[in-house]
């Protein structure tokens, strides 16, 4: 099943499942409200009316459980990406956008992961508690399928720091060229190993969009060729 039936399928298809029972359910309280006031109409009306409608009904309500699995189907093979951001006392630190995620099991361990190296430390510490979004499909903005953007499934999490100076075993800042700045990985893309680092002076209020990091990354590396 291509994505572009998929997305319409997943949009559309919650209007469906409600119409459906509804108009069932109308259409059986309309011929119990005939039955009652003319017993003879089920006898008369049952096999050129009541039996076929029954039957498309059937097919129906069995055509949108196929589809609603073909969909779950559709999503559960989905590429998995992550993006993650930490936050040091309502201050956006780091950022790393879709990157590689095996299953949505991995994804606080895989965000520790992530966040380490970027500080270039072994351990990150921050509070036990993280924010999650609900993962939502989109277009990828780093990867192409068929030189399409590849459909994927995207994990969001959000952790707050409890320092933002990184230090190693020994206490020495690990990277002290992103003290009191904003960094972000870009171009996470498994066939093109490595990524695009993008470091701005001033700290955000609140993450910004792949859209935006990208701007960003452009404005820089324009500016840099001038």
């Amino acid at each position: 099943m291509k994505s572009p039936t998929c997305y319409y399928l997943k949009n559309n298809l919650f209007r469906l499942r409600i119409f459906i029972p509804a108009l069932t359910a109308v259409s059986l309280i309309i011929v119990l409200f005939i039955v009652f006031f003319n017993p003879g109409f089920l006898e008369s009306w049952y096999t050129p009316i009541i039996d076929p409608l029954v039957a498309i009904a059937t097919t129906v309500i069995a055509l949108i459980i196929g589809l609603n699995q073909s969909i779950r189907n559709w999503e559960e093979n989905l590429p998995k990406r992550l993006t993650v951001h930490f936050i040091y006392e309502g201050k956006v630190v780091l950022s790393c956008y879709e990157s590689f995620l095996s299953g949505a099991s991995d994804v606080r361990a895989w965000s520790q992961q992530i966040g380490s190296q970027m500080a270039s430390v072994s351990f990150i510490s921050f509070f036990p508690y993280i924010r999650a979004e609900k993962p939502t499909i989109t277009r990828s903005s780093f990867e192409k399928e068929n030189n399409k953007p590849l459909d994927i499934m995207l994990y969001e999490s959000v952790f707050f720091l409890k320092s933002d100076e990184f230090r190693d075993n020994k206490g020495v800042v690990t990277r002290p060229e992103i003290t009191g700045k904003y960094l972000m990985w870009l171009d996470n893309n498994p066939e093109n190993p490595g990524n695009i680092e993008v470091l701005v002076d001033a700290r955000p209020s609140k993450p910004f969009t792949i859209t935006e990091a990208l701007e960003v990354y452009t404005k820089q590396n324009e500016a840099a060729k001038q």
